[in-house]
Protein backbone atom coordinates (compact mmCIF):
# COMPACT_ATOMS: atom_id res chain seq x y z
CA UNK A 1 0.00 0.00 0.00
CA UNK A 2 3.00 2.66 0.85
CA UNK A 3 4.03 2.18 -2.57
CA UNK A 4 0.76 2.81 -4.63
CA UNK A 5 0.52 5.55 -2.10
CA UNK A 6 3.96 7.12 -3.01
CA UNK A 7 3.64 5.86 -6.91
CA UNK A 8 0.44 8.27 -6.78
CA UNK A 9 0.54 10.98 -4.53
CA UNK A 10 0.67 13.25 -7.32
CA UNK A 11 -2.50 12.37 -8.73
CA UNK A 12 -4.42 13.22 -5.58
CA UNK A 13 -5.12 9.96 -4.80
CA UNK A 14 -5.83 8.73 -0.94
CA UNK A 15 -4.74 5.24 -0.21
CA UNK A 16 -6.03 3.13 3.33
CA UNK A 17 -5.68 -0.16 4.59
CA UNK A 18 -8.97 -0.76 7.27
CA UNK A 19 -8.23 -3.76 9.82
CA UNK A 20 -11.41 -3.92 11.05
CA UNK A 21 -12.18 -6.38 14.39
CA UNK A 22 -15.73 -7.95 14.05
CA UNK A 23 -19.05 -5.98 11.80
CA UNK A 24 -22.47 -7.22 12.18
CA UNK A 25 -22.86 -8.78 8.42
CA UNK A 26 -24.21 -11.84 6.83
CA UNK A 27 -20.68 -13.38 7.11
CA UNK A 28 -21.24 -13.36 11.14
CA UNK A 29 -24.66 -14.49 11.13
CA UNK A 30 -23.34 -18.02 12.20
CA UNK A 31 -23.08 -16.12 15.57
CA UNK A 32 -25.71 -14.90 17.77
CA UNK A 33 -23.62 -12.14 19.59
CA UNK A 34 -21.54 -11.30 16.41
CA UNK A 35 -24.65 -10.82 14.06
CA UNK A 36 -26.66 -8.31 16.31
CA UNK A 37 -24.88 -4.84 16.61
CA UNK A 38 -23.25 -3.47 19.75
CA UNK A 39 -20.83 -0.95 20.56
CA UNK A 40 -17.83 -3.32 19.93
CA UNK A 41 -19.58 -4.63 16.66
CA UNK A 42 -21.08 -2.10 14.47
CA UNK A 43 -23.58 -2.88 11.71
CA UNK A 44 -21.92 -2.77 8.21
CA UNK A 45 -23.47 0.95 7.81
CA UNK A 46 -21.75 2.31 10.88
CA UNK A 47 -18.88 0.91 10.42
CA UNK A 48 -18.43 2.34 6.65
CA UNK A 49 -19.29 5.83 7.84
CA UNK A 50 -16.71 5.67 10.61
CA UNK A 51 -14.21 4.33 8.41
CA UNK A 52 -14.85 7.03 6.22
CA UNK A 53 -14.65 9.75 8.52
CA UNK A 54 -10.92 8.19 8.91
CA UNK A 55 -9.89 8.77 5.69
CA UNK A 56 -6.81 11.34 4.96
CA UNK A 57 -6.37 10.96 8.50
CA UNK A 58 -4.57 7.81 9.14
CA UNK A 59 -2.91 5.36 6.65
CA UNK A 60 -4.03 2.16 8.07
CA UNK A 61 -6.78 1.45 10.63
CA UNK A 62 -9.19 -0.31 12.51
CA UNK A 63 -11.89 2.73 10.83
CA UNK A 64 -13.61 2.26 14.19
CA UNK A 65 -13.00 3.97 17.65
CA UNK A 66 -13.82 0.95 19.77
CA UNK A 67 -12.09 -1.33 17.21
CA UNK A 68 -8.94 0.93 17.69
CA UNK A 69 -9.10 0.15 21.34
CA UNK A 70 -9.43 -3.17 21.44
CA UNK A 71 -6.30 -3.60 18.53
CA UNK A 72 -4.50 -1.44 20.90
CA UNK A 73 -5.19 -3.54 24.39
CA UNK A 74 -4.54 -6.81 22.89
CA UNK A 75 -1.00 -5.75 20.98
CA UNK A 76 -0.08 -4.20 24.73
CA UNK A 77 -0.93 -7.63 26.42
CA UNK A 78 0.33 -9.49 23.62
CA UNK A 79 3.72 -7.54 23.84
CA UNK A 80 3.39 -7.53 28.10
CA UNK A 81 2.91 -11.29 27.95
CA UNK A 82 5.87 -12.51 25.17
CA UNK A 83 7.96 -9.70 27.11
CA UNK A 84 6.99 -11.56 30.50
CA UNK A 85 7.76 -14.99 28.63
CA UNK A 86 11.15 -14.09 27.19
CA UNK A 87 12.76 -12.37 31.08
CA UNK A 88 10.91 -15.78 32.83
CA UNK A 89 12.88 -17.87 30.39
CA UNK A 90 16.13 -15.86 30.20
CA UNK A 91 16.05 -15.72 34.07
CA UNK A 92 15.44 -19.97 34.61
CA UNK A 93 18.33 -20.00 32.23
CA UNK A 94 20.57 -18.27 34.52
CA UNK A 95 19.27 -19.16 37.65
CA UNK A 96 18.08 -22.87 37.37
CA UNK A 97 16.23 -22.84 41.06
CA UNK A 98 13.93 -19.80 40.15
CA UNK A 99 10.28 -20.64 40.79
CA UNK A 100 7.42 -20.17 38.35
Amino acid sequence: MRGLAYEYRSCGVTFQCLYPVYVATRMTQYSASLSSPSLSIPSATTYARHALATLGWAAETPGYWPHTLQVTVTINLTANCLTHTHTHTRLTALFPGLPG
